[in-house]
């Protein structure tokens, strides 16, 4: 639960009206409470992560700092944010559930909280997404979970994720998929998959 006091700041926005766009629409959308703030102007005690952009992140006095982009990394930016509101275990390992699809759903989990759920454009959007998260959660390890079901997409995925090689594991989808719903089904499959374990796999399929 996070305190009424806690919030994400846009900063960079300022100088950049395209990700200042970019991060009002992301910050709305995850129900974010926000504030702006100019250069140089104080930063309140109760701020719990501040955005802002590459060049100005080294002149930042805070504790939890977020540099982005132009080219806005979502769901692995609206992970790290969540992070910054409550994670008691900030280098504990991060659990991605994948459930196979066209569009694959995610779901991360840092222990048993949820930092983000969504899809994904394809199978190969798999790998850029695991290497934003790589960048995003450099000190903390990531595993992989992909649901063992359609074959196809599934080895897709798994193969966009070992170029590099991660920790990746393959899990029975017995169970995962809930019935009689439209979506968002495939990310509520993915809060699913993560929770088991599965195989590990080491080599493309």
């Amino acid at each position: 639960v996070r305190s009424l006091g806690e919030t994400p700041i846009g900063r960079a926005g300022h100088r950049d009206p395209a990700l200042y766009g970019e991060l009002a629409g992301l910050l709305r959308e995850g129900r974010w409470p926000s504030v702006s703030l100019l250069p140089g102007q104080r930063i309140p005690d109760h701020v719990a992560v501040v955005l802002t952009s590459p060049s100005e992140a080294p002149s930042i006095a805070h504790a939890r700092v977020l540099s982005v982009t132009s080219e806005v990394d979502r769901p692995s930016l609206g992970a790290a944010i969540e992070q910054a509101f409550d994670d008691p275990d900030p280098a504990g390992e991060l659990i991605v559930g994948i459930d196979p699809g066209p569009r694959p759903g995610y779901a991360i989990f840092a222990g048993v909280h949820c930092l983000g759920t969504g899809s994904l454009e394809s199978p190969e959007s798999t790998g850029p997404f695991a290497a934003d998260l790589d960048r995003r959660f450099p000190s903390r390890p990531v595993r992989f979970r992909v649901g063992a079901g359609d074959p196809p997409c599934r080895n897709r995925i798994v193969n966009s994720l070992l170029a590099p090689p991660r920790r990746v594991e393959l899990v029975d989808e017995a169970g995962t998929t809930p019935r009689g719903r439209r979506r968002p089904r495939d990310p509520t499959a993915a809060r699913s998959i993560a929770h088991h374990t599965g195989v590990a796999v080491r080599e493309r399929l």
